[in-house]
C-alpha cells in the first residue's frame, strides 16, 4: 500500500485521512505512511501528518523505534525530531500507534449503519452499503471490516481498496487461499 502513496496514485482525500492516522492498520505501515505525507505537496495534508505525529505518546514512540524490526531511515526521521528508541523494545507493533478521532472515523458511519433499521425501513445488503461508500471509506471497510466485507471489496476496481484488503490484520490463511483461487482478481 505504500506503493500506491510513494508513485502518487492516491486521491486527495486517502492521503488526507492516511494522515490523520486513519489508513494503516499496523505500526510499521501508520509511521511510513505519516514520513512520507509530512513532505506531501498539499500544505494540509503535510500539517495533518505533522499533528498525528505529535499526537503519538512519546513513550509508545520511543519504544517502537527500540524495536529491532524499526527502519533506520525511521530512527533517523525521529532522531531528527528529538526521539530516541527505548532502553526497551515494545513487546508488539500490530497496532496502530495513534487512532483516528471517531469523528473522523468513516467506519463509524459504517458500523452505525449495520444496526437494525427502524420500522418501515430495509435493511440494505453488504454490497449496497459497500456501493455507497467512497474510495476512502472503503479503504478502512477493507482493513477494518468483516471477513464478508472483505470478500466483496477485493473485488474492488481501485486497486489501493484491494491491496488494503490484503494489508488487513484480520485477513487469515483461509481467505488468502480463497482470494488466490479467485481468476478475476
Amino acid at each position: 500500500m505504500l506503493d500506491f502513496f510513494r508513485r502518487g496514485e492516491v486521491a486527495r482525500d486517502i492521503r488526507l485521512q492516511a494522515a490523520q492516522g486513519g489508513m494503516a492498520p499496523r505500526a510499521h505501515e501508520q509511521l511510513a505512511l505519516l514520513m512520507l505525507l509530512v513532505d506531501d505537496h498539499d500544505p494540509e495534508i503535510a500539517t495533518a501528518a505533522e499533528a498525528t505525529i505529535s499526537a503519538i505518546p512519546r513513550a509508545a514512540l520511543e519504544a517502537f523505534l527500540a524495536r529491532s524490526d524499526a527502519s533506520t531511515e525511521m530512527r533517523e526521521f525521529f532522531a531528527g525530531r528529538g526521539i530516541q528508541p527505548a532502553p526497551a523494545p515494545a513487546q508488539a507493533a500490530d497496532a496502530p500507534l495513534v487512532e483516528p478521532s471517531s469523528a473522523a472515523d468513516p467506519l463509524a458511519a459504517i458500523m452505525a449503519a449495520e444496526e437494525e433499521p427502524s420500522e418501515g425501513q430495509v435493511r440494505e445488503s453488504t454490497v449496497q452499503k459497500i456501493a455507497s461508500l467512497n474510495v476512502a471509506q472503503r479503504m478502512t471497510l477493507a482493513m477494518k471490516g468483516s471477513r464478508e466485507e472483505r470478500a466483496v471489496l477485493i473485488r474492488d476496481p481501485n486497486k489501493i481498496v484491494a491491496v488494503a484488503v490484503l494489508s488487513s490484520p484480520k485477513l487469515t490463511e483461509t481467505e488468502v487461499e480463497s482470494i488466490a483461487k479467485m481468476a478475476n482478481v
